[in-house]
């Protein structure tokens, strides 16, 4: 968690001159940064998301997964479209817009599985809401088991990033 939240804080402090060193282009990199900035909040609630993802297949129901990938799903595809471009009585937002959809698309699906969290899996007994102490020990072991999926986030988040970097150098085709 830690790891994540000081790599938000450098896009957000150092991120714009990083990419305006690294990016040829101005307006791609203030791009870049516009949509970093913006999607790594978002990631927080894809996070949350992922371990009530965990939870459910655990206690094989996985339908409330589905549920909220649906409204995800629908929720990013009608912001894309009103934010991009402006449609439905939104401002035009492009690039902003993009990553506002799937923030909020991500919001979303947290609360949907939040909900479904009081409606399909009885809290008590699972005693998902319990948070009586807090265990160093008990958090190093579930790193252990998380870290592959951290690392693969991070992967995810940063790919994009790197691939429109590898194309910004290479020049017009």
């Amino acid at each position: 968690g830690i790891y994540y939240f000081i790599g938000i804080a450098v896009i957000y402090l150092l991120g714009e001159n990083i990419f305006q060193s690294v990016i040829a282009d101005k307006n791609v990199a203030k791009s870049i940064y516009d949509y970093l900035s913006t999607r790594g909040v978002g990631l927080i609630f894809t996070c949350l998301s992922a371990l009530y993802g965990s939870f459910y297949i655990s206690i094989n129901k996985s339908y409330a997964i589905t549920i909220s990938s649906i409204v995800v799903l629908v929720s990013n595809w009608i912001l894309d479209i009103a934010l991009i471009n402006g449609n439905l009585g939104f401002p035009e937002m492009r690039v902003t817009g993009a990553a506002l959809a799937s923030m909020i698309a991500s919001i979303l699906g947290f609360i949907t599985l939040l909900i479904c969290s009081f409606i399909v899996s009885k809290p008590k007994k699972f005693q998902l809401y319990d948070f009586t102490q807090f265990s160093f020990k008990e958090q190093r072991s579930i790193l252990k088991i998380a870290y592959p999926l951290i690392l693969q986030m991070f992967i995810a988040f940063f790919g994009w990033t790197f691939f429109f970097l590898i194309v910004e150098k290479m020049g017009a085709i």
